[in-house]
């Protein structure tokens, strides 16, 4: 979908106004949601979300190796001494969506799953369930409430606190 953001590495002081970058990015359901009017999604749950998805990514995908552009400068395959500080991340950040995940149900965590971490919409879910659409959306509040929570201190070293 269409979006327009901030330039996180735009830091000229020269400029009036921040450098806008404009592009594509994956469907969210969640902004979708807060961008309607009287939407109960706020900015802390999609800054909640948006740090689980960061950490299931990683836990998922992992780091990319850093690697040199030639292939005779390349360092050789030796046996190391321990993981490398990628694979370690990526355990902790295993470790992390694993302790996140427990903090739901059963039904709480497969919605979780559902619309968060693989951005399926709250209907499809609902309808899957047989939960009506404003059920669904029930439970995603107090999801994303319980995600708050988890994430407190995170969402206010970001300046997002209510």
């Amino acid at each position: 979908m269409r979006a327009e953001w901030r330039d996180p590495e735009d830091m000229n002081p020269n400029r009036r106004t921040a450098h806008n970058i404009v592009g594509w990015r994956s469907f969210d359901p969640l902004r979708k949601l807060a961008a309607r009017r009287g939407s109960p999604v706020t900015a802390e749950h999609i800054t909640a979300a948006d740090l689980l998805r960061q950490q299931y990514d990683l836990a998922r995908i992992g780091l990319s190796a850093k690697r040199e552009p030639w292939v005779y400068t390349d360092i050789a395959n030796v046996p190391r001494d321990g993981p490398t500080r990628a694979a370690q991340m990526q355990t902790r950040a295993i470790r992390e969506v694993q302790r996140a995940l427990a903090i739901f149900s059963p039904v709480q965590r497969a919605l979780v799953e559902h619309t968060v971490l693989n951005n399926g919409s709250v209907r499809s879910w609902a309808l899957g369930c047989g939960l009506s659409c404003a059920e669904g959306m029930t439970l995603l509040i107090v999801a994303l409430d319980r995600l708050v929570e988890h994430y407190r201190s995170e969402i206010d070293q970001r300046g997002l606190a209510a």
